[in-house]
């Protein structure tokens, strides 16, 4: 007995002993936490500098935490984030003791995504740890499996975007998990089914979170190594896939939409030229990823050296088979990242191909490590840590501060330049208001979910006013006329972010030119941000001239009820003013008079009508239209040639059934080239949309 009772706490002292020294896998992800904890201080807050997309995956994470699926992003299609942050909304919003959780995300954004964030960087920590335990299951030796957890390190771009509320930090943890598990795979002698179930599940969430990571199902595919085996993986992943899309597949045409332009489109998100291939784009971006990151590069010129190595020594199994899927993933990944070009695209490189890739070399070369002294091995690895950590606190720049310097213009605004501002949008990816980014997060909501998250905005920041050159001037509710809110403030200051402190004070004038309120006011610079490149100007406002220009010129209307003598034109109060689209009359619904304007799939346009500047500079167009669904039509206004001058009406929030009044409002600028501008309907859906009581009143 006394024997029995030896040999068990024999047994159990090794397994402490062996615990203990499995803790040594938990150091480069204490390392990693440390460092995320200043990158964390240094974003300061996601509105700053990041809050694209970070913005939109909150309001649509948010969506699905009050139970509804009408969100408005599906492009990547992102909804495995969408639906982990509706999970943490809930849990966190339960904890506040919140009691109308829509009002109070929407009022506390910043505190909901930083606990966001840290959850994120937590579990891409533990499986870091998960990973150098794999490895050492594997490799039998824990200096390497150590070397195995730095791999993922060596690339900035990876750890830049780790604190990220956004599909590369689910693509990060999904891949240090499938890594994981196929280098626990590779250890056994026969294959895991559970293991592949796991590896199908990881990489269906990677390509349900973002379809740039479709690579990731070549690496498991050529890794197993029996057809059987690859069509249950291949299956298991397609319908994990649909599971996870599953919350949105009545979305999916939305989504097909925007693959459709990225493919058949030179530019970012299918915009630029109808054209398959562009040599010049394809070859520049090459060129590009080549230069960015040395350990991309290095990975992409020891594949072909892998090759000779693999020729010269008859390697075979696991190791050939990996060296394969690693070398077809990583070419698919840069030729499709080729067309489109954004580094960020390559996440499955940095998080998958490459820690595969050294793993391959480790394995490759482990009995001769394993002969070098221990003490001599663990030296270099105590190196290692400490030079990878160092090299990312010196990309990173830290030297400079962590505080976010846009930081110190937002506490500039509150304490010595408090008023009304109008903040401008179109050149910036951060600012010190958290407006554009809350209205970007809105552009990026369902349509039955705008109403209810406008009229919590309109209440919780008021007063400001948002300008680009698409929308004009906007707040929550509507779109303005610049000489309305001009004409109502006697000073008001404006905001630009460019990153160049005179580039945003060129842009202030712009505006103000835009606007065709140059000539009743005057600008003056009150602050600025040499760091940041941002400008505040005062502007100083006639308002007793604008109120004096400020009377209609002219005013176009009609009720859709008389026709030209031919029946293909609408009358107006205005005799020289006639609307096309005569043919497009419909009386089943009207909501003055008798008869409405009917656009549909195959009519989509109405009303056109082109208009001389001479009578006037500024238009405000009103109409009000209903249809079936929520889909709305536009009041558009360009020049004759389209890329002069293109301004459309935005998307309000309307009730299916019922007229809805829409505006849009214009003022053309100084330089504006054309003797006319044109006005039109249109109709971009697939419903039909009635349309009656067209207005539409000139200023001078």
């Amino acid at each position: 007995m006394n024997e029995i009772n030896r040999r068990g706490i024999h047994l159990r002292l090794g397994q402490f002993a062996q615990d203990r020294a499995n803790l040594i896998f938990a150091v480069v992800p204490l390392f990693l936490i440390c460092f995320m904890l200043f990158r964390i201080a240094e974003i300061h807050f996601f509105y700053q500098g990041w809050y694209d997309p970070v913005y939109a995956y909150l309001m649509n994470g948010l969506t699905f935490a009050l139970g509804s699926n009408d969100i408005g992003h599906t492009d990547h299609p992102g909804t495995p984030l969408q639906l982990f942050i509706a999970l943490l909304i809930t849990i966190i919003g339960w904890i506040r003791g919140s009691n109308d959780l829509a009002a109070d995300v929407l009022t506390h954004p910043e505190s909901y995504l930083r606990i966001v964030s840290i959850v994120l960087v937590l579990i891409n920590c533990a499986l870091l740890w998960l990973f150098g335990l794999f490895a050492y299951k594997n490799l039998k030796n824990r200096s390497l499996a150590v070397a195995m957890q730095l791999l993922p390190l060596l690339s900035f771009q990876l750890i830049n975007f780790l604190p990220v509320v956004a599909c590369e930090s689910v693509l990060t943890l999904s891949s240090l998990a499938i890594a994981a598990c196929i280098i626990l795979y590779d250890a056994r002698e026969k294959g895991s089914f559970r293991l592949l179930i796991v590896i199908a599940l990881l990489s269906a969430l990677s390509v349900a979170t973002k379809i740039s990571s479709l690579s990731i199902l070549i690496v498991p595919f050529f890794f197993f190594e029996k057809i059987k085996s690859r069509t249950i993986y291949l299956v298991l992943s397609l319908l994990f896939i649909l599971l996870f899309i599953s919350p949105v597949i009545s979305k999916l045409g939305n989504f097909t939409g925007f693959i459709g332009k990225l493919a058949t489109h030179t530019g970012k998100y299918g915009s630029g030229e109808a054209e398959l291939f562009n040599g010049n784009i394809f070859f520049q971006s090459i060129k590009q990823m080549l230069l960015q990151e040395f350990p991309f590069t290095l990975h992409l010129l020891l594949l072909p050296v892998g090759w000779v190595v693999i020729s010269r020594r008859n390697i075979t199994g696991s190791l050939r088979r990996l060296h394969v899927a690693i070398t077809l993933a990583t070419v698919f990944q840069v030729l499709a990242v080729a067309r489109h070009y954004g580094f960020h695209y390559l996440m499955p490189v940095f998080a998958l191909f490459m820690p595969l890739h050294g793993y391959f070399w480790i394995k490759l070369f482990s009995e001769k490590i394993s002969a070098i002294s221990p003490r001599i091995v663990s030296l270099i690895m105590t190196v290692l840590v400490l030079g990878v950590f160092t090299r990312l606190i010196v990309l990173n720049r830290f030297e400079k501060g962590i505080t976010n310097p846009i930081e110190q213009t937002a506490q500039a605004v509150k304490s010595e330049w408090k008023g009304k501002y109008i903040i401008l949008s179109d050149y910036n990816n951060g600012a010190a208001f958290i407006e554009p980014a809350i209205r970007f997060g809105l552009g990026y909501s369902g349509n039955s979910m705008k109403k209810r998250y406008t009229a919590i905005l309109a209440s919780a920041y008021p007063g400001n006013y948002l300008w680009n050159t698409r929308d004009g001037l906007t707040d929550w509710t509507c779109a303005y006329l610049s000489s309305d809110v001009f004409s109502a403030n006697n000073q008001i200051y404006i905001y630009a972010n460019t990153g160049n402190c005179e580039v945003s004070m060129s842009k202030i004038a712009e505006m103000i030119d835009q606007a065709g309120m140059s000539k009743f006011v005057n600008l003056k610079k009150v602050y600025q941000n040499e760091k940041t490149g941002e400008a505040i100007a005062l502007a100083g406002i006639d308002t007793a001239q604008i109120k004096k220009d400020n009377y209609p010129r002219l005013v176009i209307e009609t009720s859709m009820e008389e026709l030209t003598a031919n029946k293909e034109n609408i009358r107006t109060n205005k005799e020289e003013f006639i609307l096309r689209g005569g043919e497009l009359l419909s009386n089943r619904y009207a909501r003055s008079g008798k008869s409405s304007l009917l656009l549909t799939s195959s009519n989509q346009f109405g009303l056109n009508f082109s208009i001389p500047v001479s009578n006037g500079k500024r238009f405000k167009v009103e109409f009000w239209q209903r249809s079936s669904d929520q889909k709305q039509a536009l009041a558009i206004a360009s020049a004759v040639k389209s890329e002069i001058f293109y301004k459309a009406s935005t998307q309000g929030v309307n009730t299916p059934g019922e007229w809805t009044r829409s505006e849009l409002n214009v003022s053309l600028p100084t330089n504006y080239p054309d003797p006319n501008i044109q006005f039109y309907l249109w109709s971009p859906a697939s419903d039909s949309v009635w349309v009656d009581d067209f207005r539409m009143t000139v200023f001078e």
